[in-house]
């Protein structure tokens, strides 16, 4: 587990007697979903490449000025207004409510709340899509934003803004009003951990996690510094931000955006909101050693896909042998490919080559099929496979070091690929490989041209031009004699 840390603190808890008397309450009937945990929303969300997040704390003065800023250039496609507060009595937290933005009223939604979490303090969330007022663009943006009136507190806003910069991505949002406080019963001690799932590629990336979250106070309070904690886990690893809330928004409110890293081939990951104090104990009578209250409004998150794929054919990768070794290892039909030398066990080369080496069945070699792990002999169409199969698994590692994602310009070709080239079908008979049609289909994706726009092989890749070595990536020369010197020399890669 690894820690980042951070300085934050939060609202004044209420006394003691307060707290015991909320205790015995509980927590009220919900009036809006998302309500002590967050979800999707009930509003279709925009796809996209990424989130800018603004915010701004109205508990002191309204209006206020809410910035944020969209990349240069970038199109925006969807702007969510948030409003966050308290209320004295649940009649006050009426379905509709209004806020003021640059001057004019907008009305949200009730989407989570009423949940009352001290005598006469009852949380409530609202939002708004506010896209079509054409408030938001390309760079630096501010909006003045006021005319709350939570009747206890007026906690704060803030923005969402889905924008395209003509990058693929997943972006999710999630939201509600899910509050959390340390000495609280039940749901309402803890907040409800939001995964957020996408698909694999063959690339490690970067997540963006944005997080609104109100009632959070800066340390003016009579309990000093607050902390607090949120957990992203990834993989199985947790990374934990300690202290990171700290009304950094203004008070009572923050809008934060973390990053973090998503190795190759994960799928998932998942965020929760803490009220508890990473460092040690934590004691509300003693000043900084109260750990925050927290009202979770919302979530986002946004991770790259990738664009793009490269696609060559098994005649190109055998003689471009530098250029497989670059991409190397790879798994091709139950066995891993780590070298390019002929006549070597885990060979690409030998994998890719394809001439008299399925003889070995009819008596060419002194080979028992089933010792190479044949049982069903060893036909022309076995081994043409395996070599479609090998170039199609050199496409995708090439196409993942080019940060590009062949199942973005193909839907549903990584789940075929993973099909044909699984080593019992590689290993079957002649019947059930043509039944199967994955040659064919291999073959067609291994010559896929894309109408002209496949994703160009990048400069960073290793090219013989100019350097007198043959066989690594164009433009320069191939490199045809350890083809060559694999085609019929017998070898067959046991599986």
């Amino acid at each position: 587990m690894s820690v980042q840390r951070g300085r934050s603190a939060l609202h004044s808890w209420a006394p003691l007697g307060a707290a015991v008397l909320l205790l015995a309450l509980g927590a009220q009937p919900a009036l809006g979903d998302g309500t002590e945990t967050l979800g999707p929303p009930t509003l279709p969300i925009a796809s996209g490449s990424g989130i800018a997040i603004g915010g701004i704390g109205l508990a002191d003065a309204q209006p206020g000025n809410l910035g944020v800023s969209v990349p240069a250039g970038a199109t925006v496609k969807q702007v969510l207004l948030y409003w966050e507060g308290a209320n004295l009595v649940s009649a006050d937290a009426t379905p509709t409510q209004t806020i003021e933005v640059n001057g004019s009223a907008v009305t949200g939604s009730l989407i989570g709340g009423d949940t009352e979490y001290e005598i006469q303090y009852r949380t409530a969330s609202y939002r708004a899509d506010i896209t079509s007022l054409g408030l938001i663009g390309p760079g630096s943006n501010t909006l003045s934003v006021g005319g709350l009136d939570f009747t206890q507190e007026n906690d704060g806003a803030g923005v969402f803004v889905i924008y395209d910069d003509g990058s693929s991505a997943t972006v999710e949002v999630r939201d509600g009003n899910d509050f959390a406080h340390i000495r609280h019963p039940g749901s309402l001690m803890v907040t409800v951990p939001q995964t957020f799932t996408f698909a694999a590629v063959p690339f490690d990336r970067t997540a963006g996690i944005d997080l609104l979250v109100g009632s959070v106070a800066d340390d003016t309070g009579y309990l000093g510094f607050r902390p607090s904690s949120i957990e992203v886990t990834v993989g199985g690893t947790t990374t934990t931000f300690s202290d990171q809330l700290s009304s950094l928004s203004g008070r009572l409110l923050d809008a934060l955006h973390l990053e973090v890293e998503v190795p190759a081939g994960e799928t998932s990951v998942t965020v929760q909101l803490f009220s508890r104090n990473d460092e040690g104990d934590w004691d509300c009578t003693v000043i900084d050693l109260c750990p925050a209250s927290m009202v979770w409004v919302a979530a986002g998150l946004s991770i790259e896909e990738g664009d793009g794929c490269i696609t060559r054919t098994p005649g190109f990768w055998c003689n471009r042998p530098l250029a497989v070794d670059f991409l190397l290892p790879v798994e091709v039909c139950g066995i891993t490919l780590d070298n390019v030398a002929p006549g070597t066990q885990g060979s690409a080369i030998e994998d890719l080559v394809f001439g008299r080496d399925h003889m070995i069945d009819n008596g060419g070699h002194p080979v028992d099929p089933g010792s190479v792990g044949y049982p069903h002999g060893i036909s022309a169409t076995n081994l043409q496979l395996v070599r479609q199969c090998a170039a199609a698994r050199l496409n995708l590692a090439a196409t993942g070091a080019a940060r590009g994602n062949c199942g973005n310009e193909i839907p549903g070709i990584l789940e075929r690929i993973d099909e044909c080239c699984d080593v019992e079908l590689c290993t079957d008979s002649l019947a059930a490989i043509d039944a199967s049609g994955c040659v064919g289909d291999l073959d067609e994706f291994n010559k896929e041209s894309f109408g002209g726009n496949e994703l160009a092989i990048p400069d960073g890749f290793p090219t013989s031009r100019g350097t007198g070595v043959k066989g690594y990536f164009p433009p320069g020369s191939g490199d045809s004699s350890i083809c060559s010197r694999a085609n019929g020399n017998g070898f067959i890669n046991s599986r």
